[in-house]
Parts: structure tokens; sequence; C-alpha cells
């Protein structure tokens, strides 16, 4: 198979390439020469990496087979409406539909760089797996100034990008 070519975004060696943590832990470049936003995330053997100029990127992958209890997990983390569109859909296509809400809700809040202290039941998303990723109401206003987006990453996982475009992170 075909594997990309690394490109050197930077034009630094990685010895060069220096990181900060803010306060809720998403990593920033410190010594990059050109301003890079970037974010990553693992899930079993795939890996889903987002670089961005103009925006802060989160991103958020799941394998699709791995177990998991949806119904406890949205009860507690969903919005009503978002546990409701969960629990009007066939059974079988509700594992699926669980994870492509959970890795849109992750995506937001890590392009936020807000990461867990925002509440996933303080915004709501679309649920269904087909349907337009988008933001359907938000309580805090950085969810506002996001944007969803859907990556395909295959049958076997599920996967969303998020660009944030309010202001930078305190």
């Amino acid at each position: 198979p075909l594997r990309p070519r690394p490109r050197n975004h930077l034009g630094l060696p990685p010895s060069a390439v220096g990181f900060r943590y803010p306060r809720h832990g998403k990593p920033f470049l410190e010594t990059s020469p050109a301003t890079i936003y970037f974010n990553v995330r693992h899930s079993a053997e795939r890996a889903l990496y987002a670089l961005s100029k103009i925006a802060q990127p989160g991103v958020d992958i799941e394998f699709a087979h791995r177990e998991i209890d949806c119904e406890k997990l949205a009860r507690r983390f969903f919005t009503q409406n978002e546990f409701a569109a969960l629990q009007e859909l066939a059974p079988s296509s509700r594992k699926r539909a669980f994870l492509t809400c959970w890795t849109r809700k992750e995506a937001v809040i890590k392009a936020s760089g807000d990461g867990l202290s925002l509440p996933l039941n303080q915004f709501e998303v679309t649920v269904e797996t087909g349907s337009e990723p988008r933001i359907i109401a938000a309580h805090a206003p950085q969810i506002a100034d996001c944007t969803l987006y859907a990556a395909d990453t295959g049958a076997d996982y599920v996967a969303a990008v998020a660009l944030y475009n309010g202001p930078a992170p305190k």
C-alpha cells in the first residue's frame, strides 16, 4: 500500500520542536516559526491527525467493534434530546450512532481547548450516522464558534473533526 511521505511543516528538526501545555492540557507548539495548530487521537490500530494554519482543530476516532455500554454512557453524558434520538433508532444501529455522537462531541471539546472541563451535555450535536455533522444547540459561547466535519476512516471506525474559530484559549 502507498504511504504518505512525511512532510516537515515547520522547517525544523524534530529535536527543535517544543510543546507547551496550558490549563486543560491541549498541547501547542512553542518553537514553531509559523502558526500551526494540531490535534491527534488514536483508537485500536488507527490514528487521526489534524493540522491547520487558521483554526484550532479537535479530532476523535473510535474503534466501532469495542465493547461499550452505549445506553449507560449516553444517559450520563448526552443531552436528553440526543439520548431520545438514540432510543428511537433500531437496536442494531444504536452503537454506531452513539459513537457518531460521541466522536462529534469529543472533537468539539478538544477544538475549543476546554477538554472535559466543558460537560458533554452542555451542547447538542446531530446523532445519526448519516446526518450532516453539526452543532444543534450550544450553551457555551466557545462551542458556538466550532464547526463539525465528518472524517471517513473506514467501516471499522467512527471519527469526527471540529475546528474552533473563536478567540484563542487562555
